[in-house]
């Protein structure tokens, strides 16, 4: 294959995320609140690629060498180090299996958070959470020419609030052209504007396809084949 991808559906993140206490967050501290927002998320794509990964090894799909599973590792543990409720042994943990359950965890508390003065950003609220993430695997041999993509399933407004979206744009329409990135979203799709009022033109950061107008415009031919 000449790629390699990760998702993320945003259905998957809408319910633990909305249960958490952004919105208070927000009200009392807007910069925290996007920490929370690009955090949130991208915790889901670090739990994504340290289980995919873990998977392809164990099950034989993909040569991952040891020192490729020690790279990722030390990029994880980077992103987590200054979590409040991560212990401060993470560093010695051993397995990536072990650093996924550090991440869960990660997630669990910030669904669960109910005041807002407990909430201290780790580094996965950056906004080159991917980037970083996509060096680690770009620097694994089993990854070599291949392309890293990550995937973002219905980011649209009525999944999340358009101030989340505000905040994670930045993540995602920031990567380095040597990582891909493709998202799908409903209706009129995403937000396309940060909270640094940059705007995200179709045609240079991404370009819209409505699958159903051409899957209707289509030829029988090309409608089966599609």
């Amino acid at each position: 294959e000449r790629h390699v991808g990760f998702l993320v559906s945003v259905g998957q993140v809408r319910t633990p995320f909305l249960r958490s206490s952004y919105k208070e967050l927000e009200t009392v501290d807007r910069n925290r609140a996007e920490d929370f927002c690009r955090e949130f998320i991208s915790a889901y794509f670090v739990l994504e690629v340290l289980r995919t990964v873990s998977w392809l090894k164990a099950e034989h799909l993909a040569e991952v060498s040891d020192d490729d599973l020690g790279i990722l590792h030390s990029a994880v543990v980077d992103l987590l180090d200054e979590a409040s409720d991560v212990p401060g042994a993470v560093r010695r943990l051993t397995g990536i299996e072990h650093l996924s359950e550090v991440v869960e965890r990660r997630i669990r508390s910030l669904s669960n958070l109910r005041s807002p003065d407990r909430y201290l950003p780790t580094r996965m609220s950056r906004d080159d959470v991917l980037e970083s993430l996509g060096r680690a695997l770009k620097s694994s041999s089993w990854v070599e020419g291949r392309e890293v993509w990550f995937l973002l399933d219905d980011y649209s407004v009525t999944m999340l609030p358009s101030f989340v979206q505000r905040s994670y744009n930045a993540v995602l329409f920031k990567l380095p052209s040597v990582f891909r990135l493709k998202l799908s979203s409903e209706g009129e799709g995403p937000v396309l504007e940060d909270h640094f009022s940059r705007k995200y033109k179709e045609g240079r950061e991404l370009s819209k396809v409505n699958l159903g107008e051409v899957y209707f415009s289509a030829t029988e031919h090309e409608g089966r084949a599609f």
